[in-house]
């Protein structure tokens, strides 16, 4: 894996922009969008693995750095489908908001 080129760091830690022309931009942006695929699905496998292997009804698991609070979590969530099947499509539409702003997609080359 070819290694990943990053940004001059500020004293801030933030990146220091002033001479990133936008094509150096879009690789910067696209390098941390794939660190952070890899740290998603990293993140699945280890709370798999720690679920595998705790205790029904174990609320808390320390380790040396980090310690974990297990809890079990509901949601409600609106289902969009049925919302519109019960109310109509009008209701539907008069009842959400139009959001609007700029999607950059970031693909390999």
């Amino acid at each position: 894996m070819p290694k990943r080129k990053t940004a001059p760091k500020r004293k801030s830690g933030l990146p220091d922009l002033d001479n990133a022309t936008p094509s150096i931009l879009v690789d910067w942006l696209g390098g941390v969008r794939e660190q952070m695929k890899e740290l998603k699905q990293l993140e699945g496998y280890y709370k798999e693995a720690l679920t595998a292997r705790i205790d029904e009804g174990e609320s808390e698991v320390v380790g040396e750095t980090f310690s974990a609070e297990i809890i079990d979590v509901e949601q409600m969530r609106i289902d969009g489908d049925t919302v519109k099947e019960e109310m109509g499509e009008e209701w539907w539409t008069d009842h959400c908001k139009l959001v609007e702003f700029k999607q950059i997609r970031t693909k390999r080359i």
